[in-house]
Parts: C-alpha cells; structure tokens; sequence
C-alpha cells in the first residue's frame, strides 16, 4: 500500500478530473498560484478558514471564499463544512496582498477511503474498445491491463492521443491507475509518447550567403566550409553592435554573424541567439560563453 500522503496525489486525479480545467481557468484571472498536497489539520468555520500541512511539513491556513470549489471522490465534500481534520487533500488557490492564501479548489477525501494506486512504464500491446481496457508489456516481459473510464485522462506530447481509439500497438506509455476489487486496475492517467530529449546545441561562425524572410531562414558559410541552413522565430534574439538588426529582415547577404542555438529531432537547426557584424567585418559581436549559454538555456523550453 502507498503512503497516504503518496496516494492522495492520484486520490485527487480521481475524485475530480474536472478540476485542473477550472482551476486553470480561475489561475489565469488571480495569479500568482498555490498548489500544494497534504493534510487538512482544522477547520474554523467563523472566520471560514482551513489549516494545512503539506507534504514538506509546511503548515498554511487558507481562507475560503463564495467562490471556492469542492470535490470529492462521492461527491459528499461541497463545502467547507464538510471538510475534517485529518482528510487528505490537493489545495489550489493564490496568494492575495490582503487575505492572504485563498482557496479557489479543494479536492478532499478520507484516508481509509483512498485506493491502493500504482505506476506502469511500458509499450502499448493490446487494446480492446468492446470491454475500455488496453494492456501495457513493460521492458522487463510483465504484461498488466488497464481499465479506461469517462474520467481517464490521456496526454501526449503532440495532443493526438485523447483516448482508448487512439492507442496503437507498440506506443510507450506511464499509466497513473488505482487497484479495483474486481482485479482490473482503472487508470487515473494515460500519458503516451516517449519524453522528448533535451535539443543538441550548436554554434556557428562565418558569412551569410543567402537570406528568405519569407520562410525565416538563411545560410550561413562557417569558417570552415560547411553551409548551415538556419531557421529563425519570433523567440530569436538579434545582436549587433549598433542596434540596427532586430530580426531577419535586417541580415544581409556577406554579413558576418556568430548563430548560437539548438539542432531539433528532424535535423533542423533552430537560432536562439544571433550576433551580426558588418560585411568584410574580422569579427563577430562579443557574447561572452557564460552570457551566451545563459540566454540558450533560457530560450530551450520554448523552443522544444
């Protein structure tokens, strides 16, 4: 059996799978954002707030508003009133300048209601839509099968894969799912694809030969010889030294120019940085190492 505190992270996925659209929603209008996981420790229905220990040992007390959203597993938690010293919980909400932390979605529910939950790492090797389940062949040869409901959630890295239809044999996949009487495990979450690897870098010196603003790309001929075909966005930082190139439309063929960025899965070499001299120039703009990898390491995420 999972620790309580362990198994109430996918308790909440399955009381509610409604509550990380809402709560986004409600995100968006009050930044900036709490979300923590723990143990409601009392409940002060006068002065309407809740305390919480996390799962770090934090302790926090939250003031709950009209506003506020209850879930739970049987829908028996619809308020404040409801809630018990002792109930594990996922609590979202903000920081106010006034109020302080307010709660804006609680998902509760008792301990010794939690299921036992488990993770499975594998390949996709059955799928069966007649019955909702689909079964999953780890690396080491045990094979498990998985029950799918209304409230199962699937992701994916390129957002094709929305349900049970969309699996196919042999696609990698982590299940989140909880232990069931009947034997079939129900899962909480599906999530496919394999987790993208961080992007290779790349850095190139040399002159530019061509430039096609319409498709945000140009070349570049390095010092050495090899022709780099680079593609620009609107995430691409332009340096030069007085300020005149602020994006593609301002590279000229025989500039030269220092390109520092990323080579994608397909091959593709994505700039995140590029530093533009004057034709016939001996040097490109100074970006020291440190300050060059920085601003990369800052763009990676946006542009994997």
């Amino acid at each position: 059996m999972v620790g309580k505190l362990g198994t109430a992270g996918i308790l909440v996925l399955l009381l509610s799978t409604a509550l990380v659209g809402a709560v986004y929603a409600e995100e968006e209008i009050h930044p900036p954002q709490v979300r923590v996981l723990g143990e409601i420790t009392a409940i002060n229905l006068e002065e309407n707030t809740f305390a919480f220990t996390t799962r770090q040992g934090e302790n926090l007390r939250f003031l709950v508003i009209e506003r506020t959203k209850f879930r739970s597993r049987d829908g028996s938690i619809n308020g404040l009133g409801d809630l018990e010293a002792g109930m594990m919980a996922l609590v979202v909400g903000i920081r106010h300048p006034e109020n302080g932390l307010v709660a804006l979605m609680v998902a509760a529910g008792k301990p010794d209601d939690l299921p036992e939950t488990f993770r499975f790492k594998g390949r996709v090797d059955g799928v069966d839509l007649h019955s909702s389940t689909f079964s999953v062949l780890a690396a080491s040869g045990e094979s498990q099968r998985f029950k799918v409901i209304d409230r199962t959630q699937f992701r994916s890295r390129d957002g094709s894969v929305k349900g049970l239809q969309d699996l196919e044999i042999g696609m990698p996949l982590n299940v989140f799912a909880a232990k069931t009487d009947d034997g079939i495990p129900v899962a909480a979450v599906v999530i496919a694809g394999l987790q993208q690897t961080k992007p290779e870098r790349f850095e190139g010196f040399g002159e530019i030969t061509n430039v096609v603003p319409g498709l945000n790309k140009f070349d570049l001929q390095t010092r050495s010889g090899e022709l780099l075909e680079i593609t620009v966005s609107d995430r691409t930082r332009f340096r030069s030294r007085d300020g005149s190139i602020e994006d593609i439309h301002d590279l000229k063929k025989g500039m030269h120019a220092l390109v520092a960025g990323v080579r994608l899965d397909d091959g593709q070499l994505k700039a995140v940085i590029v530093g533009v001299g004057q034709p016939r120039q001996d040097r490109a703009p100074r970006t020291t190492d440190v300050e060059r990898d920085r601003q990369t390491d800052a763009a990676l995420t946006d542009l994997r």
